[in-house]
């Protein structure tokens, strides 16, 4: 990606020009990149990732209680930079994939 100030003479730019460039903004830092169409692989093991990362959203929304996700999210604060959703997500498909109980409380 190429880190870009003011794009095409502006101080901002999003969007694609035709099917060769995309601009964008992330993180609030300007950037340009190739377009590209992204391959959407519907393999077996693929949608059983996309399941069982799905079913730890809805554990984490609907399973654990408030108490439990306060705890993760007080667990999961810094240095790492996660919040109490991506560990508890991190933690729940590891289990999932390894076959073993996923945790409703930080390790």
């Amino acid at each position: 990606m190429a880190r870009v100030t003011a794009p095409l003479f502006s101080l901002d730019a999003r969007g694609q020009i035709g099917k060769a460039i995309v601009f964008s903004i992330w993180k609030g830092i300007n950037y340009v990149r190739r377009y590209i169409i992204p391959e959407n692989p519907k393999t077996p093991d693929q949608q059983r990732v996309r399941a069982i990362f799905s079913w730890g959203v809805d554990a984490w929304h609907y399973t654990l209680s408030a108490a439990n996700r306060t705890a993760w999210d007080e667990s999961a604060s810094l240095p790492s930079g996660m919040s109490g959703f991506n560990w508890h997500q991190s933690e729940y498909c590891e289990a999932m994939l390894e076959g073993t109980t996923p945790p409703t409380t930080p390790p």
